[in-house]
């Protein structure tokens, strides 16, 4: 028997409405295939852009700051950066505009570098300053909720816990705007007494 002929032989059995049937169920086939991606492409969007899935603080740091670092700033650029977005309209649009003038044609974030590296000094200290001021109104913010505990869950212990790594930014920042040595060996307990002196009286001296 001739093998080669056996597959078209039972093809010519299959009459046209068996044939068409066969198409047509095929079709149905693919088209519930088609529907069921479809919708799962629709279920995975609805999680991606939903209120159930809440994407980390660092997606939205990574996603901003991706372009900035296009454009030529650099981590150590952060503080003065604030400070730059910080500044009064009247003055950051000055400095826009005196940036445009040296080099027409450059849109704003290829500006900024130029500006930064011009007014660093100044900018840095301001962004460092109104970084102290966000972490110390946060501080604040754990401080009285911490205060509002009951004694026999504040008493002690806790003092004697290492030092938290927001305590120690904010020790840091601290230090910098007095121009105070970092001090060292400080606990969770003495960091607390530490800031609340001197968080204090920066807060009276940045005020005006």
């Amino acid at each position: 028997m001739d093998k080669k002929n056996i597959a078209p032989a039972a093809e010519n059995k299959l009459g046209h409405n068996e044939r068409q049937a066969l198409e047509q169920e095929i079709a149905q086939r693919e088209n519930r295939l088609a529907e069921a991606r479809r919708e799962q492409r629709e279920a995975r969007r609805d999680v991606t852009a939903g209120d159930t899935v809440e994407p980390h603080r660092n997606w939205h740091a990574y996603a901003l700051g991706g372009d900035l670092a296009d454009c030529g700033l650099q981590g150590g650029d952060a503080y003065a950066l604030m400070g730059l977005r910080s500044l009064p309209i009247p003055r950051l649009v000055r400095l826009l505009l005196d940036a445009h003038d040296e080099r027409p044609g450059i849109y704003l974030g290829r500006l900024l570098p130029g500006i930064i590296d011009t007014h660093r000094d100044e900018l840095h200290a301001r962004g460092l300053a109104l970084s102290w001021q966000r972490r110390w109104i946060r501080y604040q913010e754990q401080l009285a909720a911490w205060q509002a505990q009951p004694d026999a869950v504040k008493a002690g212990v806790w003092r004697d816990k290492p030092i938290t790594m927001g305590q120690r930014e904010l020790v840091r920042i601290t230090a910098t705007l007095l121009d105070l040595a970092m001090p060292v060996g400080l606990d969770r307990g003495g960091a607390a007494d530490w800031l609340e002196t001197q968080g204090a009286n920066l807060n009276y001296t940045i005020e005006g």
